[in-house]
C-alpha cells in the first residue's frame, strides 16, 4: 500500500516512521494505518469521518438508506420523548 506513495523520499519517510500501535507497544504499521496514509477506505473505521463514509457506502442502496434514516429519526424522537417525560422537582 505504501508503495503507492509517488514521491520516493516521502514513501521511505513513511515506511521508516510507523504510526503509534493502536493496541499499545512499539509503533507499527497496520493495514488500516497504511490505508489512511495513502487515502484509501479502511476496513475498521475509527474517526467520525471514516464512520460517516462507511455509512454512506452501506446506504448507497435506497432500501438500506430508507431503513437507516427511519432508525436514526426514531432514535431522535425517542430521546426527545424521554427528555420531555422527565419529572422535574
Amino acid at each position: 500500500m505504501l508503495a503507492s506513495i509517488p514521491d520516493e523520499q516521502e514513501r521511505f519517510e513513511a515506511v521508516n516512521n510507523p504510526p503509534p500501535n493502536p493496541r499499545g507497544g512499539p509503533p507499527r504499521w497496520t493495514h488500516d494505518s497504511a490505508k489512511r496514509v495513502v487515502g484509501w477506505k479502511v476496513d475498521s473505521p475509527e474517526s467520525v469521518q471514516e464512520k460517516v463514509e462507511a455509512i454512506h457506502d452501506l446506504a448507497a442502496d435506497d432500501a438500506v438508506a430508507a431503513v437507516v434514516t427511519t432508525d436514526v429519526m426514531l432514535r431522535a424522537v425517542d430521546g426527545h420523548v424521554a427528555a420531555m417525560s422527565r419529572q422535574y422537582p
